[in-house]
């Protein structure tokens, strides 16, 4: 139960950072811009899903589900 929860943890941070979005082919285009942009030092997460826990958790389920589209 502490490792399940220490790596739900860790993945939550790891999949909030702007790198992790370049991790997929499609965002390349899209990152490359961002990162020459006067936004580049504006995390994705922080336009890309709503304030708070339920923001978290809502971007969370909809890159899951994005995740499942992709791979299907």
């Amino acid at each position: 139960v502490v490792a399940f929860i220490l790596f739900s943890a860790w993945s939550v941070g790891y999949t909030s950072r702007s790198e992790f979005c370049n991790s997929c082919h499609e965002m390349t285009p899209m990152y490359q811009t961002w990162q020459t942009s006067s936004h580049k030092g504006v995390a994705c997460y922080d336009c890309h899903s709503e304030p708070g826990v339920k923001g978290l958790v809502k971007a969370k389920i909809n890159g899951l589900r994005e995740v499942y589209v992709h791979m299907t």
